[in-house]
């Protein structure tokens, strides 16, 4: 993978392309050098690919592409949990980006492009109250839904 293939999925706003290459699919996986198991290494991808081909080229529709990729890959991964884990490993480093370059104006990410990622937020939250709720009917009653992030996955535990 590289920023000129990132650049052609953006400039031909190829959603589903996108989405596969933040869930960290095949061929689109950047492996994480510190030898953790993540499903995509999020810093690796983002600083090597997504915001070096943006500040390359500057593509204007990176901010919608991106966010209705995140929306894609949690309405279409097959592996659900992960996609929730994904989404939210992207929020939190956009936001550590963002952050860098808001406290530090000689920071490389100065000058960012703008995501909002309400919606997304927003998706994930519906996401895990579908589970909490399929948890209250098989508990039969009142429950507390629990998330732990272990390694690439997310663990949903009851507690009645």
């Amino acid at each position: 993978m590289n920023t000129d293939k990132i650049l052609e999925i953006i400039n031909n706003n190829k959603i589903p392309e996108f989405g596969k290459f933040l869930l960290g699919e095949y061929p689109y996986f950047v492996e994480s050098s510190t030898g953790n198991e993540e499903p995509q290494n999020v810093p690796e991808a983002f600083d090597a690919l997504i915001f070096s081909a943006w500040r390359e080229k500057n593509p204007s529709n990176l901010s919608q592409i991106f966010v209705q990729a995140l929306l894609w890959m949690l309405d279409n991964s097959e592996d659900e949990n992960k996609s929730v884990y994904v989404a939210g490993d992207w929020i939190w480093y956009y936001k550590f980006c963002w952050n860098k370059q808001e406290n530090d104006p000689k920071s490389i990410y100065r000058g960012i492009f703008l995501l909002d990622l309400h919606q997304v937020a927003n998706k994930i939250k519906e996401k895990l109250i579908e589970k909490k709720n399929l948890c209250k009917k098989m508990c039969d009653g009142p429950v507390r839904l629990g998330i732990v992030s272990m390694g690439y996955g997310i663990q949903y535990f009851v507690k009645p």
